[in-house]
């Protein structure tokens, strides 16, 4: 996976992609952390 991370360094098309994907999973983690949150607060 590290090739393909220097891969997406390199290509100047592929660049900011691989910038905006890690931002967008960084987005994702901290709402999937809330939901499972509050899915714990109301279960319990």
């Amino acid at each position: 996976s590290l090739k393909l991370v220097y891969i997406f360094s390199v290509n100047p098309h592929l660049g900011p992609l691989q910038v905006s994907l890690s931002r967008m999973v960084m987005d994702i983690m901290k709402f999937f952390f809330l939901y499972v949150l509050v899915l714990f607060a109301f279960s319990c």
